[in-house]
């Protein structure tokens, strides 16, 4: 198998892998297969920080959207009367 990563990336797994002293490949194998047996999701949020300071735009640009529009539009996903996207609204 073969993964392509960027460049800033390689280097810090180059440096971990260096750091434990073993080769790069046993370094990304034993990665993975942490990260997979500890059962992180892979939607995991990693920096919720980033997602408060969208919410605290929002609050005070006052374009937010009503959580029963997006969960009425998301529920009429994959049927024939879809529901266009809720339009954010100034409050």
């Amino acid at each position: 198998m073969t993964v392509r990563i960027d460049e800033v990336l390689a280097t810090q797994v180059k440096a971990a892998a260096a750091a434990k002293g073993v080769p790069v490949e046993v370094y990304v194998e034993d990665a993975l297969a942490s990260y997979l047996r500890d059962g992180m999701a892979w939607d995991e949020d990693l920096d919720p920080a980033i997602d408060d300071a969208i919410g605290d735009e929002a609050l005070r640009t006052g374009d937010t959207v009503p959580a029963e529009d997006v969960v009425a539009w998301m529920r009429s996903w994959f049927t024939p009367h879809e529901l266009p996207k809720p339009a954010p609204t100034k409050r």
